[in-house]
């Protein structure tokens, strides 16, 4: 693997296009994020509804935004004041 494919995190090797996050416990289910050269053509596969704190969502909104994001609208017409988001690839999740 050339050495380009990898960088360095907090001190430790991680490859360059993926990620992943998992429940500690090794219980819940992983997801895996890889970069890909194609642009989204289509829907979203997966949607991710992701909590915050009320009195912490406008900042995290500004803190996502100064990292590529972008939002696309607020609404609360199902419940809490939601902030619907898309990343810098075009994928849309909520914050809610």
């Amino acid at each position: 693997m050339p050495a380009d494919d990898r960088i360095m995190i907090d001190g430790r090797s991680a490859f360059r296009d993926v990620a992943a996050c998992r429940d500690l416990a090794g219980l819940e289910p992983r997801l895996f994020f890889q970069r890909v050269p194609e642009g989204k053509i289509a829907k979203n596969r997966v949607h991710l509804d992701i909590h915050v704190d009320a009195d912490r969502k406008a900042a995290e909104v500004e803190r996502l935004v100064a990292l590529g994001a972008q939002l696309i609208e607020t609404h609360s017409d199902r419940g809490p004041l939601t902030y619907v988001m898309r990343d810098p690839e075009g994928n849309e999740f909520c914050l809610h």
